[in-house]
């Protein structure tokens, strides 16, 4: 069930907004509250993983005896130190053998010549996202990081629905401490306008502006059928946009959700494409996602003062383990390690001069999204193979030769008006990620500024008329 679709909107949030509060005004316990958003968010979990659901279920609870028995015991480490391994195990157990299981199998069926033969292993909605909620979870119990939650307290933590697919990864103590506030039982319409706000503003990034930057995209990649370099130039730059603003609405439509529940999620997204470089770019993009393989990675390996060698090999051990997270592919492999070598590469520079930023702010913000448009694009080729075509097609220069000098301008006029749609879009898309205000800036402004609910109405309106041609959400395959 997509938040971007009209069963969501009109009926399935709707219904549970009603009953949720309703049971409140009706005065029943709060813990009658907190048992329907847990079964509701499972049911909404159940719409988009189906028989998935059971070992779902299976998992979080064996995840949560795990946990109380690391704040229980006392004494010996070593039997905490084998428990919390036994349950970090049995997590990337799962997500390895559901997302990496046909990987490996079909890599050890061209390398060593084996003859595994297995079908394709669907991907569970979410279970990237949720497997790095729990494992932070887990450490944190193991490193008495964590307190011991009721039951309910746990649930409410790993399926509230919001942020049960693709984030943001909050930790228990952003959330529970939030569901035992009774204030949040209560309908608050300041909360419930502010999330209106926010979710029309990412409803409308997916809806107006990722989906036909991808529909571009998708048909600008198949190079079997189109070798127009024209045409993969303008789909890398609609590449690397569409992922924004899919995911960045996708991130406010769930904030906004959870602002109807009174509930306050972690920013995920800080003007990602201001960044003056791939340092600065992680510290905006999938601000979650970073925080998690800081402080549960990269902190094991490197710890203050221990140089630059071990830095760098911290994050290229943390960057590879991002890369292969995003996807069971060499691409993502190779994604990953591009990102860490260029994050090495900024802090051997760093130790050369005492400048923050080595550039000027416009040159660096151009070099910064140079690479993360060629880095993007990984993402959007199956193998290396077909990555390999996509830069040759970019630089095809035989295709307008043929053409002629005036065919060409024929042909690049021809493709600019027949793509003028797309074109709009995507400038349009370059214009909000440099010169406006992000989500959490514009929130700010909201209360003081009668124009902003009238924009948000005009944005989920135009939204609401595109719903029908809406696409899933590329990180669900993540």
């Amino acid at each position: 069930m997509l938040f971007s679709s009209y069963e969501f909107i009109f009926m399935f949030l709707p219904i549970v907004l009603v009953v949720f509060f309703g049971l409140n005004f009706a005065k029943v316990n709060k813990v009658a509250q907190q048992i329907f958003l847990i079964a509701v968010s499972l049911y909404f979990y159940y719409k988009g993983c189906g028989n998935f659901i059971v070992i779902f279920i299976a998992q979080i609870l064996f995840n949560y005896i795990i946990g109380t028995l690391l704040l229980r015991i006392k004494a010996n480490k070593i039997v905490r130190l084998i428990i919390m391994w036994v349950a970090l195990a049995e997590n990337v157990g799962i997500l390895f053998y559901y997302k990496y299981t046909y990987f490996f199998a079909n890599l050890s069926n061209k390398l060593f010549n084996s003859h595994f033969s297995m079908s394709i292993i669907l991907l569970p909605l979410g279970i990237s996202f949720f497997t790095f909620r729990i494992i932070s979870y887990i450490v944190d119990c193991y490193n008495r990081k964590a307190e011991h939650y009721t039951l309910i307290e746990y649930l409410l933590f790993i399926t509230f629905f919001p942020a049960l697919t693709i984030g943001p990864i909050v930790r228990h103590n952003e959330i529970i401490p939030q569901f035992k506030d009774n204030k949040i039982y209560k309908f608050d319409l300041d909360n419930f306008k502010k999330g209106i706000f926010i979710f029309s503003i990412g409803l409308s990034k997916k809806v107006l502006i990722a989906t036909p930057l991808l529909s571009f995209t998708n048909n600008a990649f198949n190079i079997n059928s189109n070798h127009n370099p024209l045409i993969l130039w303008i789909g890398m730059f609609t590449n690397l946009f569409a992922f924004y603003f899919d995911f960045s609405g996708y991130t406010d439509m769930a904030i906004g959700i959870s602002r109807f529940f009174n509930i306050e999620l972690v920013e995920n997204f800080n003007s990602p494409y201001k960044a003056r470089n791939i340092q600065d770019y992680w510290r905006r993009w999938h601000i979650t996602l970073t925080r998690f393989l800081t402080d549960y990675i990269f902190s094991y390996i490197y710890k203050p003062g221990s140089g630059i060698a071990i830095f760098c090999l911290g994050t290229m051990i943390t960057f590879l383990i991002s890369g292969f997270w995003h996807g069971a592919g060499i691409n993502y492999i190779i994604w990953g390690l591009l990102h860490g070598l260029s994050m090495c590469i900024i802090a051997l520079l760093a130790l050369k001069s005492s400048k923050k930023y080595l550039m000027n702010k416009k040159a660096a913000r151009f070099i910064t999204m140079a690479a993360l448009t060629f880095l993007a694009s990984l993402y959007a080729t199956d193998g290396l193979r077909n990555y390999y075509k996509v830069l040759k097609t970019l630089v095809n220069f035989n295709y307008f030769k043929s053409l002629g000098l005036m065919g060409s301008a024929k042909d690049i006029l021809l493709t600019i008006s027949s793509n003028s749609y797309t074109i709009i879009i995507l400038l349009l898309s370059v214009y909000i990620c440099f010169y406006t205000s992000n989500t959490k800036e514009l929130t700010k402004k909201f209360e003081n500024n009668s124009r902003y609910p009238i924009y948000a109405g005009i944005l989920m309106l135009l939204s609401l008329f595109g719903l029908g041609a809406t696409s899933s959400f590329i990180y669900f395959k993540f």
